[in-house]
C-alpha cells in the first residue's frame, strides 16, 4: 500500500497548482507535455526535445503502468472482497 501512495503523492505534486516546489517550472513542464498531446501549432525546440525524451523512454514508461496495476493489485482485492462478502444467497 506504501509504493501505491508515493506514486499518488508525486502524481499530486507534479500537477499541484501553486508557487511552490518549482511551481513555475512544473507549469512549463505541464505546458510542454499538453502542447505535445494536441500539436495544434508549429513545434518548438522544447516539445521536439520532450517528446525525443518520451519516446525514449517508452519501454519504462510501459513498465511502470504494468507496476502500478501490480502494486494496486491487494489494494483492490481487498474492496474487492469487502463487496462480495455477502455472495447474494437469499
Amino acid at each position: 500500500k506504501l509504493p501505491m501512495l508515493f506514486y499518488v503523492a508525486l502524481l499530486v505534486i507534479v500537477v499541484m497548482p501553486g508557487p511552490y516546489l518549482y511551481g513555475p517550472q512544473r507549469r512549463i513542464f505541464l505546458r510542454t507535455v499538453v502542447r505535445i498531446a494536441i500539436p495544434l501549432h508549429s513545434v518548438s525546440f522544447a516539445d521536439f526535445l520532450l517528446a525525443d525524451v518520451f519516446t525514449s523512454l517508452a519501454k519504462p514508461i510501459s513498465d511502470l503502468g504494468m507496476s502500478t496495476c501490480k502494486l494496486a493489485r491487494p489494494f483492490v482485492q481487498s474492496f474487492v472482497d469487502e463487496d462480495s462478502g455477502d455472495d447474494g444467497a437469499e
